[in-house]
């Protein structure tokens, strides 16, 4: 009979491994390189001993406002570097940091301030009066405290200050593994993000994977994306445990990244494929001396194959590719210069995690062959914020007992147990009958030396029910016409895979972490008359 229990995110061990809180090592490493730089932006500078006081005095305000242990704290900011204290202030209280996407929508971003349930609320100046409207819009938010970061108002409460008393020894709480550590809001294209509840044990047995790969009390970690963003944390949380220093810059520039690593010898970047492409198309990259990286690690979605063989034929110091879940438990690294003959993949399973693939029936598929990527690791998500359904939901039993985690990816693993990514399971187009991957289609125009960004989706087709559609992003001066360039590609893929309509756009929507947003590319193509058609 099938098992009907309740299923349960059960963790695989990590052996061996020693837990510390980020709170304590911020600690040890004020005491043991208090002048060593510990977050930078622009030309600040707080050393460890400046970071540590000044987030441990506003740990000690954020419990006389009502922060309690395991209780949430909402950022609403972005203002990195004193968002970064902030965050380390929430932990050091016993909090669960909860930081919120500033880029939603009024109505998305006062729901999951609700949602979260917050005591107190830490805001930037830029997103004062935003708050204060959501709070006054919600009568359950009454009596929220609302804490500053870099400004001063009636009613707000400054944070950060040197002048605020300290706490005494033993006055902030011990943290213990199963205290939560923070909430991430997905960024999902559709409907109200869910609220991703990471425990500090979560966080502890990420750090092996960065640390193995080179992370110290050595790195100089530059970082641009949002601290609401997970790609950011995992690379801030790990330089931070180690006593390193990170650099922030608040916005994307290409030629101001390139000048900080130059300036600053930066060692170890986080970067999502968006922006290696932007880099790639600036003149100024060849001119500009980054060979002081040495670990440079991207993730968020897969890298095009082009862009992969400008990596290893261009960039310096190791690349790291990382395909994960925000939930955890599925995760696979692809340390690119080592293995160039599988640079289609995204690496083989993370330490100690476990990959499967299933088809439409659950079951294990032969290998090579494409189904949903599924797996557990000994770093997995404690559920979804007050939501036990959708956590269940998120989960599934293998015959064997196993309960994994769902991807929701389509992918492949080929004999050397590298995984390969062919699409989402929701963004399989099925045209005439075939199924086609979009990441196929998007490959194929990839290729096309005209063509720096590209998205496919499935149109509705009353003669095959959908069909591929492509936006792409031409490089500047591009000579190719997009007859041109949808010719090119229809040539390599099979009939039934072929793009019927091209559309040359300005940009493709994408999420803050530099996602392609297949709904919001779906409605921007819809009524738009193409560029160019498939030729008969």
């Amino acid at each position: 009979m099938p098992d009907t229990a309740p299923l349960t995110i059960e963790p695989l061990p990590l052996p061996e491994h020693e837990f510390r809180t980020l709170p304590g090592r911020m600690r040890r490493h004020a005491a043991e390189r208090p002048d060593h730089p510990a977050i930078r932006e622009g030309e600040r500078t707080l050393t460890w001993a400046q970071t540590c006081a000044l987030a441990e005095r506003a740990a000690k305000l954020m419990i006389a406002k009502g922060l309690t242990r395991r209780a949430v704290v909402s950022i609403v900011a972005d203002t990195p570097m004193d968002y970064c204290v902030a965050y380390l202030a929430g932990l050091a209280a016993g909090g669960c940091v909860a930081p919120m996407p500033v880029t939603a929508s009024d109505e998305t971003l006062a729901t999951m301030i609700a949602d979260a349930a917050a005591p107190c609320v830490v805001a930037s100046a830029s997103q004062k009066d935003r708050v204060e409207a959501i709070l006054a819009s919600k009568p359950e938010l009454a009596g929220v405290a609302k804490l500053s970061l870099d400004f001063e108002a009636d009613g707000w409460t400054k944070l950060l200050d040197m002048d605020l008393p300290a706490p005494a020894a033993g006055e902030l709480p011990q943290i213990e593994p199963e205290d939560l550590f923070n909430i991430i809001y997905s960024s999902g294209t559709t409907g109200i993000p869910k609220g991703i509840v990471h425990t500090h044990l979560f966080r502890s047995r990420q750090m092996p994977r960065f640390t193995m790969n080179g992370v110290s009390g050595e790195s100089r970690t530059l970082l641009t994306t949002p601290l609401y963003s997970n790609t950011t944390l995992v690379a801030m949380i790990a330089t931070l445990a180690e006593g390193g220093t990170a650099t922030f810059l608040p916005k994307w520039n290409t030629q101001t990244w390139l000048s900080t690593v130059e300036a600053q010898k930066i060692t170890c970047c986080m970067l999502v494929p968006v922006l290696v492409q932007r880099l790639f198309k600036a003149e100024e990259l060849a001119k500009t001396d980054i060979s002081s990286l040495e670990l440079t690690i991207c993730t968020s979605s897969p890298l095009a194959a082009a862009t992969k063989t400008e990596i290893i034929a261009r960039w310096p110091g190791r690349f790291i590719e990382l395909y994960g879940l925000t939930e955890g438990g599925v995760s696979a690294m692809l340390d690119l210069k080592a293995f160039p003959d599988k640079a289609g993949s995204v690496g083989q399973p993370a330490l100690n995690s476990d990959l499967a693939i299933l088809d439409d029936d659950d079951r294990p598929v032969p290998q090579g062959e494409v189904g949903e990527v599924v797996g557990r690791s000994p770093a997995m998500m404690a559920g979804y914020h007050g939501r036990n359904d959708l956590t269940e939901k998120a989960l599934m039993r293998l015959e064997d007992g196993r309960v994994v985690f769902r991807s929701g990816d389509l992918g492949r693993i080929d004999a050397d147990g590298f995984l390969y990514i062919v699409g989402r399971k929701k963004d399989m187009i099925i045209s005439g009958g075939f199924n086609i991957y979009a990441t196929d289609l998007e490959d194929a125009l990839h290729a096309h030396p005209d063509v720096t960004e590209v998205g496919v989706v499935g149109a509705p087709s009353e003669e095959w029910g959908e069909t591929p559609v492509a936006g792409v992003v031409l490089r500047a001066g591009a000579s190719a016409d997009a007859q041109a360039i949808l010719d090119a590609a229809n040539a390599r893929l099979g009939k039934t895979q072929r793009v019927s309509a091209l559309h040359v756009m300005e940009a493709l929507p994408r999420n803050a972490v530099g996602k392609v947003l297949k709904p919001d590319l779906l409605a921007a193509v819809k009524d738009r008359a193409p560029d160019a058609r498939m030729s008969r």
